[in-house]
């Protein structure tokens, strides 16, 4: 058995400043000069602050500005989906604009609450999707199409 090497890190965190109840990482900017970031938002209360970086000094200023969670229910054909969203300033109205053509789907299926098969009427919809392959985990975020192809292809081959 060898001996192990211990690496220590060490967070930085801001507070937010309407209830000091959440924190938000800072430290990735220390070093920058006068760099101005934000608007953040607090996941505990959704009060939104801004600030300021000056190497490891850290300014931060309330803003008017505020998210809110929202219970988005989505629909595919027979599928009924429902994900943990967000909306600003008490506007509901831009979601549909967000989930129908800003985002890809991908962002919110990360954080889905719910999948429901309406013709069915089912809560629990195993079966909905068909197997298609495996391949061991690869990173896939700045892959283009043609790749992530190749790996499909891959996938549907490993089986046979």
């Amino acid at each position: 058995m060898n001996k192990s090497k211990v690496v220590s890190e060490t967070l930085h965190y801001i507070i937010c400043p309407h209830c000091e109840k959440f924190r938000n990482r800072i430290c990735h900017l220390f070093g920058k000069k006068n760099y101005q970031w934000g608007i953040w938002y607090c996941e505990e209360c959704g009060g939104g602050y801004k600030g300021t970086v000056d190497g490891t000094d850290v300014y931060v200023e309330k803003v008017e500005k505020r998210k809110d969670n929202a219970l988005v229910f989505l629909k595919f054909d027979n599928i009924l989906l429902a994900v943990k969203g967000m909306y600003f300033d008490k506007n509901l109205n831009f979601l549909k604009y967000f989930y129908e053509e800003h985002t890809c789907p991908i962002n919110y299926l990360k954080s889905a609450e719910l999948i429901i098969d309406l013709h069915y009427e089912n809560t629990d919809p195993h079966g909905l999707f068909e197997f298609v392959g495996a391949i061991p985990y690869v990173e896939t975020e700045n892959m283009e199409y043609d790749e992530i192809n190749q790996l499909v292809v891959k996938a549907k081959n490993m089986g046979k």
